[in-house]
């Protein structure tokens, strides 16, 4: 059954969205610094304000190419390859009631130590606890004893790849009446780049009356296992070959580190940015 984008009737119970399928995406293929990056990308919904944006197939730019910095402590700068949205909607004309969006950037310092290299466990998770840092650790309630966010959350290290890779939840406080979600997925690109893919996932407020305030709890509504599956399946899509270069870098990178070093840790708390 097909689901409509519009909306003609309140929702009066729970509804199980549906959104586009990786099945018969294409590939979007990147060369970036010699490593081949390749993702599945679905077309972004009809309407969306939301501009997609495709890669060039071979990035190799300079470091004042990149945008302006994206973190005032830390001074990361980034390169956007490929932006999609997409709606999920409901059924007999309940309307759009979520939407899921993908970004997939490149990530670099502005002034990246030359001792130091991603491929290193500990320099990548030191990266993601600074990066989550800056985009999160501002985000708290009015009174300040609250975080908006829980990051990182559900931390997976990925053994799939030639190199360390992670994947891990970004979830917003409930207790304040937040419930959207983004997912991320990091991997190093070479010594000083970094492989960016975040999805994030929206579900919209739920009024059963024009004249009545929104719902308070969107989980007793709204559906977000077919965001969560779409968001899963087009991080398995993912795909990296690395240069002979990449591959240099990495194992000078590793050299003297034990079995255990080279690997990302087990288990990543959340970040906590309060005093309670």
């Amino acid at each position: 059954m097909f689901y409509w984008p519009f909306r003609f009737r309140a929702q009066q119970s729970y509804i199980v969205p549906k959104g586009p399928s990786v099945s018969w995406a294409p590939r979007k293929k990147v060369c970036a610094y010699g490593v081949n990056v390749s993702i599945k990308a679905p077309r972004s919904s009809m309407g969306h304000p939301g501009r997609s944006r495709n890669p060039e197939r071979n990035i190799n730019t300079h470091r004042s190419h990149y945008e302006a910095a994206i973190a005032r402590k830390y001074s990361w700068k980034r390169y956007s390859l490929i932006s999609r949205w997409w709606n999920f909607n409901g059924p007999l004309f309940t309307g759009t009631l979520g939407c899921l969006s993908m970004h997939v950037s490149l990530l670099t310092l502005a002034n990246p130590s030359p001792e130091s290299s991603f491929f290193r466990p500990r320099a990548f998770e030191t990266a993601i606890a600074q990066l989550m840092a800056y985009y999160f650790e501002e985000d708290l309630s009015r009174s300040g004893t609250e975080q908006d966010w829980f990051v990182p959350t559900n931390w997976e290290p990925l053994d799939r790849f030639p190199c360390i890779a992670a994947r891990f939840d970004a979830i917003q406080n409930t207790k304040l009446g937040l419930f959207d979600r983004r997912r991320y997925c990091y991997l190093p690109l070479s010594d000083e780049h970094l492989l960016e893919v975040v999805l994030p996932t929206q579900r919209y407020p739920v009024y059963l009356s024009l004249e009545g305030e929104p719902e308070s709890d969107v989980n007793h509504w709204v559906s977000e296992e077919p965001m969560k599956k779409l968001a899963n399946a087009l991080l398995d899509s993912l795909e990296i070959r690395f240069s002979a270069e990449a591959e240099r870098q990495q194992a000078k990178a590793l050299e003297g580190l034990s079995a255990d070093q080279r690997k990302l840790s087990e288990t990543f708390a959340p970040l906590k940015w309060t005093t309670a």
